[in-house]
């Protein structure tokens, strides 16, 4: 089962990884919105597939916080693209293009199985192994320091490239 929720959440992940505004597939107009509102939307999916790789990671480790924080993002992800294929938010003058909205069902129908297994799996307390999850703080905590203050400016530059983006203010040697 923590194969199963593992592969989801990273399935998960690299869908919502696609979606980044100003990529390829994401390039709806959101400048009608305020920068505070889109960028903390924006922080907050930046978070979820962030946190969707880094649990999936802990996942393979048996560790239940890992497991609580899968179906957490089985949750948001599955509320995140229902509100937007139901157009209710985040709300663009620009229509939603066909691969987007594909891409945005596929993760939708994906985080039913996470949610799913999840659960599974948290009502099985027998199968968690949180020494095993810990272990990796106790080796290392430094590269462990390291790597989260990487993901913290990673996550901060997609925010903020993501917000600019969906405002149409990407400067245009950048376009």
């Amino acid at each position: 089962m923590h194969n199963k929720i593992t592969w989801l959440l990273l399935i998960s992940a690299l869908l919502l990884i696609t979606l980044v505004p100003g990529g390829p597939i994401e390039n709806r107009d959101f400048s009608h919105l305020s920068p505070l509102l889109l960028s903390t939307f924006n922080l907050f999916l930046t978070t979820l597939g962030l946190g969707s790789l880094m649990a999936a990671y802990f996942v393979r480790l048996h560790a239940r916080w890992a497991i609580v924080a899968g179906m957490l993002a089985g949750i948001s992800y599955f509320i995140v693209y229902l509100l937007d294929l139901a157009r209710m938010f985040p709300v663009s003058p620009t229509p939603m293009p066909l691969l987007l909205e594909l891409i945005e069902i596929a993760g939708l129908i994906l985080s039913l199985p996470t949610m799913y297994w999840c659960l599974k799996v948290l009502t099985k307390t027998s199968l968690m192994n949180e020494e095993a999850a810990m272990e990796l703080h106790t080796r290392s905590p430094l590269s462990v320091f390291l790597l989260a203050c990487c993901i913290v400016v990673v996550g901060l530059m997609v925010v903020i490239f993501a917000t600019l983006a969906a405002m149409g203010r990407l400067p245009g040697w950048f376009m």
